[in-house]
């Protein structure tokens, strides 16, 4: 009676002692997994700096997304209630490339801008209903502007859509609002659950190390958005994306390049 309960404590002894390894060996996995990925990025950076790669504060914060689909060919444009008060002083033409509405306005009479603040001019006027359809529904993008096109992203309850899909882009001659072409998504709505996404950090590490990011050059911006994966009958789904701007130190045009957020796969222009 005494041998059987004897065995009955050794085996719970060693049980006990089972879960504690498993448990102390899983520990030590993460911890040394998290040192490695930690010293890989340390020596990556390093790496950069002796390319004379210029970085800007990139943060390491992962933020959640999931797939979106959308439609940017259902006539919202062609039938907005706002062309009524465009024609008095806007010409207007809507046409369809590759499955994708774009309106484009010409004014009549070009808007004059002050010659200081420029940029919240031009958002004064974008966000009037009056002058553009739902253009509320747009943020400012400084990053993706210049000083004659200044472009706007379209703002959905999951994130920016900021490939052409979304977009409004407003031109400016002479500091006077000459025109805008404007497209716009539907019926927004989530595929699945959303997971975790890479950082900012991790995307332009990735575009490093897949030799996208050349000596000598500077990363100047950094955008998380939504840009599209696929069209198939008439719906287009959308993946979140961090957008990269890089320019030479030799020369102010930037190049942007991208990352998919979820699968860290950089994606190549089509």
């Amino acid at each position: 009676m005494d041998f059987r309960r004897i065995e009955w404590i050794l085996l719970v002894v060693f049980l006990c002692m089972d879960i504690f390894l498993g448990w102390s060996l899983a520990q030590n996995r993460q911890v040394f997994m998290s040192t490695t990925a930690t010293g890989a990025t340390t020596e990556t950076l390093s790496e950069m700096k002796r390319d004379q790669i210029s970085l800007p504060s990139l943060s390491k914060t992962n933020s959640r997304g999931s797939y979106l689909a959308g439609n940017s060919d259902n006539k919202v444009l062609q039938n907005s209630t706002a062309d009524r008060v465009r024609e008095s002083n806007t010409e207007t033409t809507v046409k369809t490339t590759n499955g994708v509405e774009q309106l484009t306005a010409k004014l009549k009479t070009p808007l004059a801008l002050g010659h200081k603040g420029i940029a919240a001019q031009v958002r004064k006027f974008v966000t009037d209903t009056n002058n553009v359809w739902r253009g509320n529904q747009y943020e400012f993008e400084a990053d993706m502007s210049s000083r004659t096109n200044y472009v706007f992203c379209q703002k959905t309850q999951y994130g920016v859509i900021v490939d052409g899909h979304g977009r409004l882009a407003v031109s400016v001659r002479d500091h006077k609002i000459t025109g805008y072409t404007q497209t716009y998504v539907t019926n927004v709505k989530t595929m699945h659950h959303a997971q975790k996404l890479i950082s900012a950090r991790e995307a332009v590490l990735t575009l490093y190390r897949d030799n996208e990011i050349v000596n000598n050059s500077s990363v100047t911006w950094t955008k998380l958005g939504y840009t599209e994966l696929l069209t198939t009958k008439g719906t287009t789904v959308y993946i979140p994306t961090w957008s990269v701007g890089i320019s030479s130190k030799n020369s102010k045009n930037v190049t942007v390049h991208k990352v998919n957020a979820m699968s860290k796969a950089v994606i190549k222009e089509r």
